[in-house]
Parts: C-alpha cells; structure tokens; sequence
C-alpha cells in the first residue's frame, strides 16, 4: 500500500507539472501511465484497497481527466534559430578518406578497361588527399608562425620596457648632476 500510495503521489505530481507544459512532448510520456489509472480505476472495486489509497486514486484520476489534451495532436519540435553571425564550429580540412573496398566507376570511367580506370580513379584520390594534407601543413606552419611571432613579440616588449626603465634612470641621473 505504501509503494501504491507513494507512487499515486509520484504520478500525480508529474501530472501537476506536466499540466503546466505548452502542450509539447512531455504530456506523451505520461500516456502510459493515464492507460494504467484508467485500468485500475475500473478495477479498483475488486482490489482491497485501504480508504486513503481509494482517495489517492480518487484524486489522481480527476486530476488526469482534468489534463484534456493528451490524444490531442501536439505542434511538431521546432528546430532553434541559427547561431548570429557566423558559423562557430572549427572548420576542418582532414584529407577526405573513402572505403577502398567500394569501388565504383564514375561516368568518366565507364569506357575504360577496369585497371586504367582504378589508376585514375586512384591518381584523383591522392591529387585530392596531397591537396588537404598541404592545406593542414600550412594552416600549421602558419600556427607555429603566429605562435612564434607572439612569443618573440613578447620577449622583445620585455626586452624594451626594461631598457626604457634603464634610459628613465639615466635620465633622472643626469638631471641630478646637472643640478
């Protein structure tokens, strides 16, 4: 009776803040456990059930007949907008691998003997392959440059703070023998 009483209490609950919903996908999930009320409520004459659970029972079935639109046809999910501005996600240049073992002869190649035609197919797939991997070495290279530059940058900002520092000091020095 416990476990049917807490669990009354669990459903009705859901009830409560799934009623509360714009009528989305949330009212579906409790669909089976409207099928499920609805089976005891007509059974509940025949199973001894303590007053307290016929109550509990009692008020969560009102409660889920007062929920109306649960056959209801909901609005579909809406996707979200577009991110303002331009496209966040890292853009990626992997050389573009395919399955060695599909092989299928583009319409170019459809006259061919079979062999000549894999040794093109295979000379466009490292042409295209040679292309994305130089495309990675230089977008690297031109990281470790910019990285490099910024650290050399940095030393040197160093470097010239510490001898303005150095020339600020001569400065007052000579002001003060000039004095």
């Amino acid at each position: 009776m416990a476990i049917l009483n807490a669990t009354l209490l669990l459903v009705q609950q859901a009830f409560s803040i799934i009623g509360k919903s714009d009528g989305g996908s949330g009212r579906e999930t409790l669909v089976e456990a409207m099928k499920s009320l609805l089976f005891i409520t007509g059974k509940h004459e025949d199973l001894p059930l303590t007053p307290s659970a016929k109550a509990r029972l009692a008020e969560t079935t009102q409660l889920a007949s007062g929920m109306s639109a649960f056959n209801a046809l909901r609005h579909p999910l809406q996707c979200q907008k577009p991110v303002p501005g331009k496209d966040l996600s890292i853009k990626t240049l992997a050389p573009q691998m395919d399955d060695p073992r599909k092989y299928s002869l583009a319409n170019k190649d459809k006259g061919k003997f079979q062999l000549r035609a894999e040794r093109n197919q295979n000379q466009h797939k490292y042409k295209r392959e040679h292309k994305a991997s130089m495309r990675e070495l230089y977008l690297g290279s031109a990281f470790v440059e910019s990285k490099g530059r910024k650290a050399k940058h940095k030393a040197d900002s160093k470097a010239r703070e510490k001898r303005h520092k150095n020339f600020a000091w001569l400065e007052t020095e000579q002001v003060t023998i000039n004095q």
